[in-house]
């Protein structure tokens, strides 16, 4: 790359490339939203949200004071919006009143200029509305909101949906379907 006209085509392609696998993660947690019948909510399987709906839907979602706070680029405001859409519908479909647990990654600058990393965002486990379910519930809520929320690292850490504490295999005809989907 000896001149300045080829450095400046790797930049926007590079840019490019980047702003195309950013548009395919959301892609893909829409289409886990809107896909017929993928995740399993009390024994059925169900539609978490009509085709072409969701992303408007997620779109809706207000931020809070924190996300508001740290929160600048779309495709980070797309990811806790989502998020907090998940689990908006896991709270209808199941009757239930959980949390949104965030993690906020901000670093201190030597000027003391806080700078936002990263969100990781999960189901608060520690509130009473979540250690009152039931293990198979529990399970099925965790399911759904880390194939939508996570879908890149759920194929990757399925197994461990579908053992219990001793390491059996369970449900797998389930573990099947959404492998077989996802």
């Amino acid at each position: 790359m000896n001149t300045f006209e080829l450095f400046r085509m790797k930049l926007m392609s590079d840019n490019m490339s980047k702003a195309v696998r950013t548009a395919d993660k959301i892609e893909k947690k829409i289409q886990s939203l809107e896909l017929n019948g993928l995740f399993r909510v009390k024994g059925k399987y169900v539609t978490l949200c009509d085709k072409g709906t969701a992303f408007g839907k997620i779109r809706q979602i207000e931020l809070n004071g924190e996300a508001k706070k740290w929160l600048v680029k779309d495709e980070d405001i797309i990811k806790w919006q989502t998020a907090v859409f998940s689990l908006l519908l896991i709270n209808d479909f199941f009757d239930l009143d959980l949390e949104l647990a965030q993690d906020w990654d901000i670093a201190m600058l030597r000027d003391k200029e806080p700078l936002f990393f990263n969100v990781m965002l999960s189901i608060n486990d520690n509130v009473e509305s979540w250690t009152n379910l039931d293990p198979i519930t529990q399970r099925e809520v965790m399911i759904i909101f880390d194939a939508i929320d996570n879908s890149k690292y759920f194929i990757h850490s399925i197994n461990r949906y579908f053992t219990d504490p001793e390491g059996n295999d369970i449900d797998q005809d389930y573990k099947n379907h959404l492998l077989a989907r996802l």
